[in-house]
């Protein structure tokens, strides 16, 4: 190749691709910058909050009101199903699912081994959010607990002013069950700390522990119920969708028609019921009928305002990746999606 040539190939404009994978980076690495600013946030505020705790428990036995420490020891069996089923999912089922693969794959860099345990994360993700979610509609569906969208009496405006209140054992238990799975996936994201979208997905797990573990501590297990119903919806048609994506026909399409369903249900769920049940009928309708036990505990309970809006500029992100993602299937009528395709390391 003679010099002018090279000089011509190296000053070569750059593809509009190439421009939206430069974009793409830029949007995750601001996104990971920001949630670790969010972690040390959060890690900071809930310690602040430690001594607040303490004396609300004592104030819910002299209220007749147990603190359920009991219930803990499910965290165990909830830890050791999301291993197990884990391990099976990507260990073995995985391996019985080859004959339905399509050839292409859509990251050439990866090796089989590799695409043999993503798709058993897949296939575990798909398992595990049908079951909790049907388990808690079966436990809360015609309740106070379940939102009124999915066929419920959810009223968080209410829940603040009858508040403490306690709740079933079953939810209870529940709740420590789903504590176990996600401490399990905290677990696993810490090993995976060289992925590009490492420090958002560690924020996203954590945050929904110190959720799940304060609102079980402060007894707002309707706001828990509610988040969790919300997100593990979207959840199912998220993971079928990227299951199902690099499978033969008809499962290829499936994956279209999964993802779509996934576009509108994360609109519906994650953005529009989360900010007006959660934040305009709980949080904000109610910021001025704040009843007086709360008022003496107010830092901790404005924590779930922090938290959940923290939650929400996350869900928000996502549902503009996918948006990008529709432009790509649906208008510019490719396959390959290029930040989820291309190598997922940190360089």
């Amino acid at each position: 190749m003679s010099e002018s040539e090279s000089v011509q190939r190296s000053e070569s404009p750059v593809t509009k691709s190439e421009k939206e994978d430069h974009i793409e980076e830029k949007m995750n690495a601001l996104m990971e910058l920001t949630c670790r600013c969010f972690l040390v946030f959060i890690i900071g505020y809930v310690a602040s909050l430690i001594p607040s705790i303490r004396l609300l428990i004592s104030q819910f036995h002299e209220l007749g009101l147990n603190s359920n420490w009991e219930d803990l020891v499910w965290i165990i069996p909830g830890f050791m199903h999301s291993f197990l089923t884990y391990i099976l999912c990507t260990k073995v089922l995985s391996k019985y699912l080859r004959p339905f693969y399509r050839e292409n794959k859509f990251r050439p860099y990866e090796s089989d081994s590799s695409r043999l345990w993503r798709y058993g994360n897949l296939l575990y993700g798909c398992y595990y959010y049908i079951l909790s979610f049907g388990v808690l509609m079966w436990l809360v569906v015609g309740t106070e607990y379940c939102p009124k969208a999915y066929g419920g009496n959810l009223d968080l405006g209410n829940t603040i002013r009858i508040w403490p209140y306690e709740a079933p054992k079953s939810i209870r238990i529940f709740y420590m069950l789903t504590f176990g799975h996600h401490f399990e996936r905290t677990v696993k994201e810490i090993n995976h700390r060289n992925q590009k979208t490492f420090w958002t997905l560690f924020f996203h797990h954590l945050l929904t522990l110190v959720l799940l573990g304060l609102s079980f501590v402060m007894k707002h297990y309707q706001y828990g119920v509610t988040i969790l119903l919300i997100h593990d919806m979207t959840d199912i048609w998220l993971n079928l969708s990227r299951f199902f994506r690099e499978f033969i026909e008809p499962f290829a399409t499936m994956a279209k028609v999964c993802f779509v369903v996934c576009v509108f249900a994360w609109f519906h769920s994650r953005i529009w019921m989360f900010t007006k049940e959660v934040f305009i009928d709980g949080f904000l309708y109610s910021i001025t009928r704040i009843p007086p036990i709360i008022r003496s505990y107010l830092t901790a309970h404005m924590f779930y305002l922090v938290a959940l809006f923290f939650l929400l500029i996350l869900n928000v992100y996502w549902f503009m990746q996918m948006m990008r993602v529709i432009i790509i299937l649906f208008i510019n009528k490719k396959d390959n999606l290029p930040f989820e395709d291309k190598a997922s390391k940190r360089k």
